[in-house]
């Protein structure tokens, strides 16, 4: 995205801690954001955090997640009042349409408040997981190590690769394919040739690192 907009920041709020305080992250959107993407994975405690955490933001955010249930989509939007709008499923190609302009009745896989209700476009489809880019890791300010409830258990450094998307089940009980607005990609794995060649990207990183 970052050849579409003039600037993209990426905030991780595990290790920025100044910005875990509301006001502070609120004083930073107000001056240098735009348009505020946020990814959460949809658990109980995920969920408590940012409903207990957006509320407590003081300008509109534009929120981006994975959600595939319209009662756990519909629950968010009321009650985080400052949510102006969620992408649904994968969100590669919906957010670049987003920061093009193009009108939201017009994107496809998103969810918006219009008229004081809330708006499901159709389904988007799902991304040819070969075309889309490798993660710009270059945005990111710090390494990742083991750590658990804040404390640091290595001192070995790592980071993650995809390489696939899907789940290769069929659960009958599974949200994703009962519900209108779910989607669910079969298991899919990246060719051998791409994986290789983003692993080729990572920097080399020392255990000693601390």
């Amino acid at each position: 995205m970052k050849d579409l907009v003039g600037k993209v920041t990426l905030l991780d709020l595990r290790y920025e801690k100044a910005y875990q305080d509301p006001k502070v992250l609120s004083e930073f959107i107000r001056n240098e954001i735009d348009l505020l993407c946020i990814s959460i994975r949809w658990n109980l405690d995920s969920r408590k955090f940012l409903i207990s955490f957006l509320g407590c933001l003081l300008r509109s955010v534009r929120s981006s997640e994975v959600i595939k249930q319209r009662r756990k989509l519909s629950y968010l939007f009321h009650r985080c009042p400052n949510i102006d709008m969620v992408v649904r499923g994968e969100g590669e190609e919906i957010i670049k349409q987003i920061v093009t302009g193009i009108p939201y009745k017009d994107i496809r896989g998103l969810s918006y408040r219009e008229n004081g209700g809330i708006v499901h476009n159709e389904i988007h489809p799902l991304p040819d997981i070969t075309r889309i880019p490798f993660p710009d890791r270059s945005l990111r300010k710090y390494d990742y190590s083991l750590i658990k409830h804040g404390v640091r258990l290595s001192s070995h450094l790592f980071d993650t690769v995809l390489t696939t998307r899907g789940c290769p089940f069929k659960c009958k009980f599974c949200t994703f394919s009962l519900n209108p607005l779910g989607q669910k990609r079969s298991y899919t794995e990246r060719p051998i040739e791409s994986v290789i060649e983003e692993l080729k990207t990572l920097r080399p990183m020392s255990c000693s690192q601390r």
